[in-house]
This record gives C-alpha cells, sequence and structure tokens, in this order.
C-alpha cells in the first residue's frame, strides 16, 4: 500500500479499519502519527482517509459489526477537535486586534504597521499594501465558513475589510504628514534631514529625530512637557569614532586654541543611538576609538530631551533649528493633518474594539456554524 502513488477504495477501507482498531487501545495522536510514518502520508491526510473509509463502510452491508457507533463516536471527537481549532484561531486573533502602539505609530515612515489586526507593508514598485493578519493563517478559510451568525454579527467581515481599508489610509495619510514635516523643516532651518550617522562620521544636517518628534507630537502620542533643548560640540578626530564636548571647548576648537586641558576624558566605547552626555563641565566623552587629538572636523549638536535633531556647522545655526523645532512642535496639535490623523485614529481604536468585542464572544461558542473544508 506504501508504494501507491493513489490509495483505492479496498485501501482505504482497510487503513480506516486498522485506525478504528487501535484508536480504542491507544492514544488518538500516537496512531495518526504512527500511521502517517507507516504509510507516508501526512496526518491530515490519513484523517481524511479515515473519514472517507468511515463513509464507505456505512454504505456497505447493514449487517457490518458496530463500525457504526466507533464512527459516530469518533466522528464527535473530531468534531470537538475542529470546533478546538477555531476557537485557538479565534484566540489568536483577538491577540493581533490591538490598537497601534507608540513604537508602530513611531515607525509609520518605513510603511510597515501591525495593528488593529492588519498588516501593511510596502512592496517595491507599488503602493502600500494592506491585508487581515489573519489572512496567512492555515485556518483563515474556516473562520470565513464558520464566523457566521449567530457566533458575530451580520456585517462583521464586511468591518474586517473596512478596517483594513482605512487602515491603508491611515498609513498613507501619516507617510504625507510626515513628508510635509520634513519639508517644513528643510526649509525653517536650511538643513537637510540625514544626520543620523553622526557617530561615526563628519556630517551635517537634521536627524530623522527632528521630523519623528513634531509627528508623534501631531498625534499626540509622546507628551513634551518637561523636555529641554541643549547644545553640544561634536569632535571627529582622525582617529575614529566621535567626542561629544561643551560648546564651549568647540567653540575654543574652531578658534585654533586646541583641548581645554582642565577637561578630562570618559570613554564610551558603544556607538550608535544612546550614548552618554558629560555629566559636568569637566567632562568629554569619547565615543568608539575616539581620542581628542587634532586636526579634527568640528560641529555642534542640538538635542531634544533624549534625542538628537540637527548637526549644525555652528551654535547659531543650532539656535535656528531649535527656534523652527520648538515652532513646529507648537503648531502641530493645531494641524489641519495632524487633527485629521487623530480622528482617524480613534476611528480605527473604535471599530477595532467592535470586531475585538465579536471576537472574544465567539470564542465562547462550544460550536460553529457553516462548514469547511476541515469539517469531519
Amino acid at each position: 500500500m506504501r508504494r501507491k502513488k493513489r490509495l483505492s477504495k479496498r485501501d482505504i477501507a482497510a487503513l480506516t479499519k486498522e485506525y478504528e482498531r487501535r484508536v480504542k487501545k491507544e492514544l488518538r495522536e500516537e496512531v495518526l502519527f504512527d500511521m502517517s510514518e507507516k504509510y507516508e502520508r501526512s496526518i491530515r491526510q490519513i484523517e481524511r482517509y479515515v473519514q472517507q473509509g468511515r463513509k464507505e463502510i456505512l454504505t456497505e452491508k447493514k449487517g457490518k459489526l458496530p463500525s457504526v457507533v466507533i464512527v459516530g463516536n469518533e466522528e464527535a471527537r473530531l468534531k470537538t477537535a475542529h470546533n478546538e481549532d477555531i476557537r485557538k484561531a479565534i484566540e489568536l486573533w483577538i491577540t493581533k486586534q490591538c490598537p497601534a502602539s507608540f513604537e508602530d505609530l513611531s515607525s509609520l515612515k518605513s510603511g510597515k504597521l501591525d495593528a488593529w489586526g492588519i498588516e501593511t507593508r510596502v512592496i517595491p514598485g507599488a503602493q502600500w499594501q494592506a491585508m487581515l493578519t489573519m489572512a496567512s493563517h492555515p485556518l483563515y478559510d474556516s473562520l470565513r465558513a464558520h464566523l457566521v451568525p449567530p457566533v458575530v454579527e451580520e456585517s462583521f467581515w464586511d468591518k474586517a475589510l473596512e478596517i483594513r481599508d482605512k487602515v491603508l489610509g491611515f498609513v498613507s495619510k501619516a507617510a504625507e504628514a510626515l513628508q510635509a514635516i520634513e519639508k517644513t523643516a528643510v526649509e525653517e532651518t536650511g538643513l537637510t534631514v540625514g544626520a543620523d550617522a553622526w557617530h561615526g562620521e563628519p556630517v551635517i544636517g537634521l536627524t530623522s529625530a527632528f521630523t519623528q518628534t513634531v509627528f508623534n507630537r501631531c498625534l499626540d502620542i509622546q507628551d513634551f512637557t518637561n523636555w529641554a533643548y541643549h547644545a553640544w560640540g561634536i569632535v571627529w578626530p582622525a582617529t575614529g569614532g566621535a567626542i561629544i564636548t561643551w560648546v564651549n571647548e568647540g567653540i575654543r576648537l574652531l578658534k585654533g586654541m586646541g583641548y581645554d586641558p582642565r577637561i578630562v576624558v570618559t570613554t564610551w566605547q558603544v556607538m550608535g543611538q544612546n550614548v552618554i552626555l558629560p555629566r559636568g563641565p569637566n567632562e568629554r566623552i569619547a565615543c568608539g576609538n575616539a581620542a581628542p587629538t587634532l586636526p579634527a572636523s568640528i560641529a555642534f549638536m542640538l538635542c531634544f530631551g533624549n534625542e538628537d535633531i540637527a548637526i549644525a556647522y555652528n551654535p547659531e545655526q543650532l539656535a535656528a533649528c531649535e527656534q523652527a523645532h520648538k515652532a513646529m512642535i507648537q503648531g502641530s496639535v493645531s494641524w489641519n493633518d495632524a487633527i485629521a490623523l487623530r480622528q482617524d485614529q480613534e476611528n480605527l481604536d473604535n471599530l477595532s474594539n467592535d470586531i475585538l468585542a465579536q471576537l472574544q464572544k465567539a470564542r465562547y461558542f462550544p460550536s460553529f456554524p457553516g462548514r469547511c473544508s476541515f469539517c469531519p
């Protein structure tokens, strides 16, 4: 039988009888696994053969032994197991039907979002796409068949598709808002956005945090009430890395007066984000391989709270960046596009909560109406 590509009705009947005989004494999962190995078929295929074999047996002579009773009991067990699979899929969906987190909303520039039960992504050469997170689940078609009234409302699937379209629209609007913020920042400061690599090389411009902090304020997902602006000198010596020091020492270096001998160096090996800043006027921080040697490139950094938002040639440029950023932060709340985005986010939360409430109710149903391809 194992060598055959397709099993005949007689083979399937024999397989079914073997299964029925063994399942009386052994665990069902162990029987399925063993028969899967024996007949070189998947467990799911063995289950299908058993279901098919039962139907064939039922159509045979009525005098056949208590196979009818066995089939009935096993069919009930299969149906119970299938209902449990549907319930687990619903519970997974519930975990995916969550509102957008701070991290989700702060990374919208990438076009990726996994919230409100929807996944969005950017396809190269195409526009952004959105799909139900559960659409890739093996039991998605079964959910479509079983999540019907009275388990859920008649409009359940319409709402699931509606929220998909609304999330796609929200992500598109968010991207347009970020582009508008970036354009305004460049016009107001005269610097381009792209200075995130300042940790390892001389670079002048705005960092992505400049526009991101404004955007986060637009969506009201970050409170900057106690955040302050502070400026620092940045030195890129020939040894590599970067040195973070005080503005006064940066100006001193620009004038060719050399490093201040009263300031000591603290080495910080970690490069990239989350570098530490000098803790007092007598300390400078050397990141990576940086050493206080000359010649070196000199610039100045503007920070907003714990975010570095701009790198400029001189403190005067930093002052212009601070003024522009402060004005954009203050005006972001009343910006029409920001108001529309916040309203869209609220609508998405409400629609998602409606879907979530129906899913939470559905998981408590002992059985589900409708039929799918996996139903016994």
